[in-house]
């Protein structure tokens, strides 16, 4: 029983003491989100072309505007990704554009570089690669020899004014905060361990086996203490 209170307790200090760059994790969930809004538009207004992420939100349930993800990004300064409004974050590529350089058709990308590394600087770009869609990321020097080098362009972005009042209802099925902020903090800890981004649900899954074991080592311990 103590072997398996340390292993417990070594596991609590290792997360809690773990260091990981925050930005690239929260990029990567956000233009996740994207994307699957993206896909939601082009089933339910499959007559329509959107340019930009506003008109993907107005088209997937007529979504209002994201504070959340506004707020998120607002912390990283400079590096933020946009001025006034969260709908200048990523720009879209028209339908059928392709990169030799990046393999696949590309669909959107961050508009402005942020850190991908302490080293480097570059963007998350929703790739199109036969029945997948997923987002990628290159360093900042590719991005721009994509842009240039192939003559890639995308859609202009509007003039958006600044986000609305926030409002306290919440989208149709969307998760509470704290889900939300769990499954942030899984991500970064298996990003520091290695393992890839958006893996935290593997994290999650482990803790949740590792604590079911724990219970059921406590409840045989404690019959087995019971019949002596």
């Amino acid at each position: 029983m103590r072997k398996l209170l340390y292993i417990m307790g070594a596991f609590a200090l290792g997360v809690s003491c773990a260091r990981v760059p925050e930005q690239r994790s929260v990029e990567y969930r956000s233009i996740q989100h994207a994307r699957d809004l993206f896909q939601t538009h082009s089933v339910l207004r499959s007559n329509e072309v959107p340019t930009n992420l506003q008109d993907i939100y107005k088209g997937a349930f007529d979504r209002a505007y994201p504070h959340g993800w506004h707020k998120d990004f607002k912390k990283y300064g400079k590096y933020a990704g946009f001025k006034n409004s969260f709908f200048e974050k990523y720009v879209l590529f028209p339908p059928g554009t392709t990169s030799q350089i990046a393999q696949g058709e590309l669909v959107m990308m961050n508009s402005h570089p942020f850190p991908l590394d302490k080293h480097k600087l570059g963007r998350f770009v929703v790739l199109k690669q036969g029945n997948s869609i997923s987002p990628v990321d290159f360093s900042e020097e590719v991005i721009q020899k994509i842009l240039r080098e192939e003559r890639i362009k995308p859609y202009d972005l509007p003039a958006f004014p600044p986000p609305p009042r926030e409002s306290r209802t919440r989208f149709p099925g969307e998760p509470p905060e704290w889900v939300y902020q769990l499954n942030l903090f899984c991500d970064r800890i298996a990003e520091r361990l290695g393992m890839g981004l958006g893996r935290g649900w593997i994290l999650q899954f482990s803790a949740i086996g590792f604590f079911i074991l724990l219970t059921v080592a406590t409840c045989f311990l404690y019959r087995q203490a019971r019949r002596r």
